[in-house]
């Protein structure tokens, strides 16, 4: 509907109703009397919630109107996914819709906004020319996970008769800002350096993850200690001398990068961190070998996909816990891989639970905050910016703040170039007239293969295929997957011999004439019936011109 100038618009801010935890919110009352002022004609309706960090009256203070009906606002805002039921025909909204990689659970939700000829734009997609994120929580993940994770290690620790200044450290949704977790963390830091880390710690080795938001998140917490940042080549220096004094009184930190996680198969000595990203079959683990030995905690922040290395196995830890070479103690998981990069993230955790120890060597996970030999306190909230509500809202609404006002401006009525959008927003349009935009039409293909895989997958568990592993190999397959049926006549040929498999990733092309691939990991039983698989793929592969890359690892 196009807007005159006269016409009063409507923009409604949705009550968040995914987890009773989710307090934030995507615009903050400051920001709407401050929109309001500029723009007469656009006026704000607000669903009533007791639980968010900012209350009713806040927003009726700052001139919005409190209602549940939301059915004048041509645009609604929130934060998490909308349920199905709540959804509006013929609206814009805004949300983290975890659509993108037709994400299985998500796909009924995204039916129903193209049935409701929706126009969505999702956070996760409104990016800079440089296709960095323009709109994120990352930063608070960050902090907050770090915040929590400490404050649990002060709990574990004196189960092991070990006192620390950790102990003074709440979590991080008992603070009302991140001001007073600040003033609270500087106090412990100083405690730290006064009382002196015990020494059966010493020396106490952080490593973080990651490069992004969300890692330095994590060193924004770290740095309120007394650190000494440290490369990784030098930890085994650091722990085979433990009487150095310089450990009594502080914390060694080291930042974990991709040359330090994996090595490749041939060239050892020479790592390529563009050809890594972009051949990670061509690369084996190395982390768990040369570094992890000598860790006391991993904030682990990085971004990981299942083409990827993982960073620890089940098999890794479990092998340094016999052999009485794990120092790890503990684990502050943000990127909340499920068996992911570190595999033993088994279960994810709320804030009210957030800790779980796990045994390496019997693979026990207990919900408590007890130390036992071997014992590895683990965090892994998979929603960590709802515990810091105030600061996260008003940095998100900072943010949003530039947009809004466009958005509520635009004619969904006409098409998406004509819309008056801009073009970091026209970007992140995954709807339009009850279709998906044309950057995002590679949803429909994308699905479908998700779907056959699920259904191969799950086929290959009933019949517990190869659960013996002699034969591995990574294969990289690349063409016209969707018009050719690629990945099911490849998937069939699995099934036909067998074999166990895994699909790592599909990335889909986003035209009828781009290619498209997927990683295919094979896992044989014996070498024999790997040799046919193969045969039988590059065969497929000639008669519909694929292009495979395969390595061993």
């Amino acid at each position: 509907m196009s807007q005159n100038n006269n016409q009063i618009i409507y923009i409604g801010i949705r009550r968040e109703d995914k987890s009773h935890w989710e307090r934030r919110v995507a615009i903050i009352p400051d920001h709407v009397k401050q929109i309001q002022s500029m723009n007469p004609h656009i006026r704000f309706i607000v669903q009533p919630c007791n639980k968010r960090i900012f209350s009713n009256k806040e927003y009726e203070k700052s001139g919005a109107t409190i209602s549940e009906d939301l059915s004048p606002c041509v645009l609604i805002v929130g934060v998490k996914e909308v349920p199905i039921e709540k959804l509006l025909d013929h609206k814009t909204y805004m949300f983290f819709s975890h659509t993108i990689k037709a994400q299985h659970q998500n796909m009924p939700t995204l039916d129903k906004i193209l049935e409701k000829h929706i126009r969505l734009i999702d956070y996760e997609k409104i990016t800079d020319e440089h296709n960095n994120r323009l709109i994120a929580f990352g930063r608070f993940a960050g902090i907050a996970g770090a915040i929590d994770f400490l404050s649990g290690f002060g709990q574990f620790l004196i189960t092991k008769q070990l006192s620390t200044a950790f102990l003074n450290i709440s979590l991080s949704y008992k603070y009302f800002n991140l001001k007073q977790a600040n003033l609270q963390l500087k106090m412990v830091g100083k405690q730290l350096q006064d009382q002196e880390i015990p020494y059966d710690l010493r020396p106490l080795i952080f490593a973080v993850t990651g490069t992004g938001r969300c890692a330095k998140g994590a060193w924004e917490v770290l740095e309120n200690f007394p650190i000494i940042k440290v490369n990784p080549d030098d930890l085994e220096a650091l722990v085979q001398n433990q009487d150095n004094p310089q450990h009594a009184c502080h914390i060694y930190v080291c930042q974990i990068e991709a040359q330090h996680m994996a090595e490749h198969i041939y060239e050892k000595e020479n790592f390529n961190k563009k050809d890594y990203y972009e051949n990670p079959h061509n690369y084996v683990q190395k982390f768990a070998q040369k570094y992890l030995p000598y860790i006391s905690c991993i904030f682990n922040n990085m971004y990981w996909e299942r083409k990827y290395p993982r960073l620890i196995s089940d098999q890794d830890i479990k092998e340094l816990a016999e052999q009485g070479q794990s120092r790890l103690l503990g684990v502050s998981d943000v990127s909340c891989d499920f068996e992911g990069s570190i595999e033993f993230l088994k279960k994810f955790t709320t804030p009210d639970m957030p800790f779980y120890v796990y045994e390496p060597i019997s693979k026990k996970i207990h919900d408590d905050l007890f130390y036992r030999k071997n014992g590895i306190l683990y965090l892994a909230l998979d929603f960590l910016p709802c515990e810091l509500p105030y600061d996260a809202s008003c940095h998100f609404s900072s943010q949003l703040l530039n947009w809004i006002q466009n958005i509520a401006q635009s004619d969904i009525d006409k098409p998406l170039e004509q819309s008056g959008l801009e073009d970091c927003i026209k970007k992140a349009v995954i709807t339009h007239q009850g279709e998906l935009t044309y950057k995002y039409r590679y949803i429909h293909k994308l699905r479908k293969a998700n779907e056959e895989v699920l259904k191969q997958e799950n086929l290959m568990k009933s019949q517990k295929l190869g659960e013996r592993v002699i034969s591995f190999q990574s294969l990289k397959i690349e063409g016209h997957l969707f018009d050719t049926n690629a990945i099911n006549k490849i998937l069939d040929i699995c099934q036909q011999y067998k074999m166990k498999f895994h699909v790592a990733e599909i990335n889909a092309g986003q035209t009828d004439e781009q290619t498209s691939n997927f990683i295919l990991q094979l896992f044989g039983s014996n070498k024999e019936n790997m040799i046919f698989v193969l045969e039988e793929i590059e065969n497929l592969a000639k008669q519909i011109n694929l292009k495979i890359d395969q390595s061993n690892y």
